[in-house]
Order: C-alpha cells, then sequence, then structure tokens
C-alpha cells in the first residue's frame, strides 16, 4: 500500500501545533503564565513556539 509522505508530515505538524496549543492553553504547566499573561500573552507563546520550533517567521 502506497502512502502520502506529505499528508502524513502535514498530519503530524498539525497535532504537534495542536499540543502546543493545548500544553499552553490548558496544563497546570503554564496555569501561572496564563494568570499573568492572560489571552494576548499565550497567543503570543504559541506563536514564539511554533517560529522556534519549525525556523518560520
Amino acid at each position: 500500500m502506497w502512502i502520502d509522505s506529505e499528508n502524513v508530515i502535514r498530519k503530524r505538524v498539525a497535532r504537534e501545533i495542536l499540543s502546543m496549543i493545548e500544553t499552553v492553553c490548558f496544563s497546570e504547566e503554564f496555569n501561572e503564565y496564563r494568570i499573568n499573561k492572560g489571552s494576548n500573552g499565550e497567543r503570543d507563546l504559541i506563536i514564539e513556539n511554533i517560529k522556534k520550533t519549525y525556523g518560520v517567521g
């Protein structure tokens, strides 16, 4: 069976990004950060993590 590797890679990257979002927005680890920085801080942290992880921006 032939597997579309580009599609697999896309799904993997999407899952990694969703995991980053879930971690920052909902985990205990970032609870204090969310309290101190608010939703704009969450957004900025997620964007920075994506840029750093994937070398974009």
